[in-house]
């Protein structure tokens, strides 16, 4: 859970602890990507997911998933949380406003669908990038940036050519115009050329739909979908996009310039993010590696911040199961560790290393304060 100014986000992830959805007496029987990094975007329209959302909602498009296409059957992976995947880890960390939040998806029904899914989040964007997307199925796979609930409403949809998506029914494709406004909203911002798709439609249905003993009563509701279409090669794909709730159409125009943040890696060994204005760097690592200046021995989530001769780190080991952690400092040459605890070093290169001890963390941040 992330608290902005106006805005919250929470995110809802499976892992090798945590089933991809829980279902049992004939309720949420199709909740099954409800785990595969839903992001619940909340602002002040705060019945978003109260009026009638899962009665209506497409459930192979809910919002920051990423899905194989292949229809799935309802209780797919069991009733009361009985099945988990298989995956690396999941897990976060945070310094501050700004934090890194990554998830190893394997998708549910043995699809073979898999992913590295990463949110860095910051006081005014969240930045979501995605790396390693396949399947086995031979089906599309999606990513869907959105899939927002308008109630009865027809809020605007702009982008660099104007009003788009105006009637129910209608879809655009944006391969130029890399941005995205909702009214009542906020802004989508593209950052990679990915086409999004963007499309308006009135859905119906009914709580039975959903629940066993639920109403027949069918509702309606309209919805603006964002998606990205990964197609069904077997290629890995890619996306990298961001969110900002509250945005103006000029200020998610700009956002698409990148000035208020940089990509620094978006792969299957790391995926990281600089927040300019911060002077902070979230990166998640897969494996070992590098991002920009910061390297991991293995496996972690890490958020730092440089002022001067101080440099304040987030870090947390997310599978669980290292005894330790060797971080590559950015930067020069650190001296002392002023609050926390790790031992510094060198390595051949010149640069420093902390490396810290994670046994017995399960997960949980940890922070450090060095300085020259």
């Amino acid at each position: 859970m992330h608290r902005g100014p106006g805005w919250a986000l929470s995110l809802s992830m499976s892992s090798n602890r945590i089933a991809w959805y829980e279902c049992g007496n004939g309720e949420n029987n199709r909740g099954y990507h409800t785990g595969s990094g839903m992001t619940y975007f909340y602002t002040s329209d705060l019945a978003q997911y109260d009026d009638a959302f899962w009665a209506t909602a497409n459930y192979n498009r809910l919002p920051g998933t990423t899905v194989d296409t292949t229809p799935l059957p309802d209780k797919v992976e069991g009733e009361w949380g009985a099945a988990v995947p298989a995956n690396e880890w999941s897990g976060a960390t945070a310094l501050g406003e700004v934090a890194a939040v990554g998830q190893h998806l394997v998708g549910p029904g043995r699809t073979g669908l898999s992913a590295r899914k990463s949110w860095f989040v910051s006081g005014d964007v969240t930045v979501c990038l995605g790396a390693d997307i396949r399947t086995g199925s031979g089906a599309r796979v999606e990513t869907i940036v959105d899939h927002r609930n308008l109630h009865q409403g027809s809020n605007a949809l702009t982008t660099t050519a104007g009003t788009i998506a105006g009637s129910a029914g209608s879809a655009e494709v944006l391969s130029d115009g890399r941005w995205v406004h909702l009214e009542g909203f906020g802004g989508y911002a593209m950052l990679d050329d990915s086409p999004l798709h963007v499309l308006r439609e009135t859905r119906s249905g009914s709580w039975a739909g959903v629940n066993v003993n639920g109403s027949t009563t069918v509702h309606q509701r309209n919805f603006a979908t964002l998606y990205i279409d990964h197609g069904a090669g077997s290629a890995p794909a890619s996306y990298a996009y961001v969110v900002a709730p509250g945005a103006s159409p000029n200020l998610t125009q700009e956002l698409v310039q990148g000035n208020k943040y940089r990509v620094i890696r978006n792969d299957s060994t790391a995926q990281s993010v600089e927040f300019k204005a911060a002077k902070t760097t979230a990166a998640t690592f897969w494996k070992p590696g590098t991002a920009g200046d910061l390297g991991a021995s293995g496996a972690a989530c890490v958020v730092f911040s440089r002022h001067g001769n101080v440099l304040n780190l987030a870090f947390s080991e997310p599978t669980q199961k290292a005894a330790s952690l060797t971080l590559t400092l950015p930067e020069g040459t650190w001296s002392s560790v002023v609050e926390g605890a790790g031992t510094l070093g060198t390595n051949a290169a010149g640069q420093t290393t902390l490396t810290l001890d994670t046994a017995g963390l399960s997960g949980q941040t940890k922070l450090i304060k060095l300085s020259r």
